[in-house]
């Protein structure tokens, strides 16, 4: 299949990728995972200043973000939420 590699790249790893290419501070980026039957939740912690560049003018960016991981999800057979964690640091 044409997608097969997606499968050996976990989710959180692809993420957070994609969080250090956008942020101005890189080290900083954690996902933490949490699976449960059938779903897995990603939440994206970044330092406050970070946290305006993953959200987008009117939740573009974290809505295109939940968009490519639901397709990611479907293709794994789980579906995949994205949260950003609220705690400032």
């Amino acid at each position: 299949m044409m997608y097969d590699h997606f499968e050996a790249e976990a989710p959180e790893t692809i993420l957070k990728g994609i969080i250090q290419a956008l942020v101005a501070y890189p080290e900083e980026v954690e996902i933490l995972k949490t699976d449960s039957p059938g779903s897995t939740v990603l939440t994206i912690d970044v330092i406050s200043e970070d946290r305006g560049k993953i959200i987008g003018r009117g939740g573009s960016i974290i809505k295109s973000l939940n968009t490519l991981f639901r397709a990611l999800g479907g293709k794994i057979g789980k579906q995949i939420f994205l949260e950003i964690q609220e705690e400032y640091r």
